[in-house]
């Protein structure tokens, strides 16, 4: 009589691979709603996933919980890897970059982080023109978000408009060919702007 082969064991979801910062509870009205979803969609593997917890870093960011956020997209930071998919290295960038940020004080600590974008940058080489229409387009982000009815796109737009200057904000001067076509204090004002909208929006901590 033949040995009955062992079943195999039902694939459980990793919650290990969850960035603690995502299943800790929340004092915060807006973030307690949205939490659970971002927890349960999050995965290193997918793109939109990665977007919405770096949305959710940047919301931290503008409540001035930034231990939690730096918590949060150095987690990311910790797991992510290049290997030519750019829809996700995309999103993994912006964490990074914001990791790099959250990371000030502490050189070698944001050294490394703004090596690994200096490694496998995010963005395609873009003619002055273009990039300057891309920084402009994120202002317009935080303008258009101001006049946004719903908290959740206001919020939203402001955070990925966030994302994408703070990124350049992080490698400027580290070699890239925008060196020359921007300044830190112009990106500054951007991610300055978002971040009072989203603080703005999103209200009081409690």
């Amino acid at each position: 009589m033949a040995t009955a082969k062992p079943k195999k064991a039902a694939r459980q979801p990793n919650a290990a691979a969850i960035p603690d910062a995502l299943t800790t509870a929340e004092p915060h009205p807006y973030l307690a709603k949205i939490k659970p979803g971002v927890a349960k969609r999050f995965a290193l593997t997918r793109m939109e996933a990665l977007y919405e917890a770096v949305d959710f870093a940047w919301y931290l960011v503008a409540l001035g919980r930034d231990d939690e956020a730096r918590c949060l997209v150095d987690d990311i930071a910790a797991g992510a890897t290049f290997n030519g998919n750019y829809n996700t290295w995309s999103p993994a960038a912006s964490a990074i970059a914001l990791a790099a940020r959250l990371a000030r004080g502490d050189e070698p600590r944001r050294s490394a982080l703004v090596g690994r974008l200096v490694e496998h940058p995010a963005f395609a080489v873009m003619d002055r023109p273009r990039f300057e229409a891309w920084i402009a387009d994120d202002s317009k982000k935080v303008a258009d978000a101001r006049a946004e009815a719903s908290q959740k796109w206001a919020c939203h737009n402001a955070s990925r408009a966030a994302m994408d200057t703070g990124y350049f904000r992080e490698t400027l001067g580290a070699g890239f060919y925008y060196d020359e076509w921007t300044s830190a204090g112009a990106l500054e004002e951007i991610i300055a702007a978002a971040i009072v909208l989203m603080r703005e929006r999103l209200g009081s901590s409690t």
